[in-house]
């Protein structure tokens, strides 16, 4: 393969992935009711500790981090998961934060995890047996991590326009010299 094939797709994973920033997962859980989670070992623990909990109790789906080092969460409403761009300094509860299909929360990491980690989830599923959450970890904001949809997709496809455009005048810069 010939150099000029190979390079915009170098520069297009290098623009993408910089050295020192890691790609963006999104997990799925399904958390039973009455059981803890642990975000950063993704485990269950079933004396409802963990980073929060979910529960159903007198009729309503709640979310709960009323235990020993829970930190508390808030509903930020229907933001998208990847769009959520701030992380706010106030407003975390941890008496029942009621679970709604289609919202988005932030919970602050159980205080044993590292300072200033958060969990930002997405509740795609409730019931009251069950809570599934698309969720990601971190100290960052999803919208301060995740790329502009099709950024990949453009920056590929103008990088390797532009690789054929010079190989192309190249190619006729030679055929006029002949």
């Amino acid at each position: 393969m010939r150099r000029w094939m190979v390079l915009p797709a170098l520069v297009t994973l290098g623009v993408i992935l910089p050295p020192g920033i890691h790609a963006l997962t999104i997990n799925e859980t399904t958390l039973p009711s009455n059981e803890g989670y642990y975000f950063a070992t993704q485990q269950f623990d079933p004396t409802d500790n963990g980073d929060f909990y979910f529960l159903y109790q007198s009729g309503l789906e709640k979310f709960w981090a009323n235990n020993p080092n829970q930190q508390g969460l808030q509903d930020v409403g229907t933001e998208p998961l990847l769009s959520i761009a701030t992380i706010p300094g106030s407003g975390y509860y941890n008496q029942g934060v009621l679970a709604v299909a289609g919202d988005s929360y932030i919970s602050l990491a159980n205080s044993t995890d590292p300072a200033n980690y958060y969990i930002f989830f997405y509740v795609a599923a409730v019931s009251t047996s069950s809570v599934t959450i698309d969720w990601i970890y971190g100290p960052t904001a999803p919208a301060d991590l995740a790329p502009e949809p099709g950024s990949a997709l453009l920056l590929a496809g103008g990088l390797g326009g532009m690789a054929v455009a010079v190989r192309r005048r190249k190619m006729l810069g030679r055929g006029r010299r002949s």
